[in-house]
């Protein structure tokens, strides 16, 4: 899948604007921080021939499992992980399925990208943060369990009361 993303170099429309030689132009946050540098740049010539340029990336390297590219994996990271879990993404670019939680390439999150989200929790975070961030979501076996638990005790605490 290929995203275009067209932009004058003199701040008007797109009229031919010039970029001097050796130059170089900011794309700003139009990628997103992924592993996969994907970036082609393409230009047209004066005779409509089109050529290519070099796509150069700046800065830190992406940490796997910071979905939301702010350097760390949080907690943050997890709530844009566990929406998609267990899903494939067949068909879909590979960073926009690594922005999904793929984290072992094969175009899916499931068990092995949750074992590699953990791993780089922990590694960022502690053992103790991770068993936290987990614990705060209960699963819907146990929210279910209490929810009924409650009901009967309330049943029971009514019928001795009348």
């Amino acid at each position: 899948t290929t995203l275009q993303i067209a932009e004058s170099v003199t701040g008007g429309t797109l009229d031919g604007g010039s970029l001097a030689p050796a130059a170089s132009a900011s794309i700003g946050s139009s990628w997103k921080k992924t592993p996969f540098n994907d970036l082609v740049f393409s230009f047209t010539l004066g005779d409509n021939s089109v050529a290519t340029g070099l796509v150069q990336y700046t800065g830190a390297a992406a940490t796997r499992s910071d979905f939301n590219g702010d350097g760390d994996v949080t907690a943050a990271d997890w709530a844009l992980f566990v929406p998609n879990s267990y899903t494939t993404f067949t068909g879909q670019p590979a960073a926009q399925a690594y922005l999904k939680g793929d984290l072992d390439g094969d175009l899916d999150n499931d068990f092995a990208d949750f074992r590699l989200f953990k791993a780089d929790f922990i590694a960022s975070n502690s053992e103790a943060a991770f068993a936290a961030l987990v614990g705060a979501v209960p699963e819907p076996s146990t929210a279910v369990l209490a929810t009924v638990a409650t009901i009967a005790f309330a049943s029971v605490r009514r019928r001795r009361g009348a």
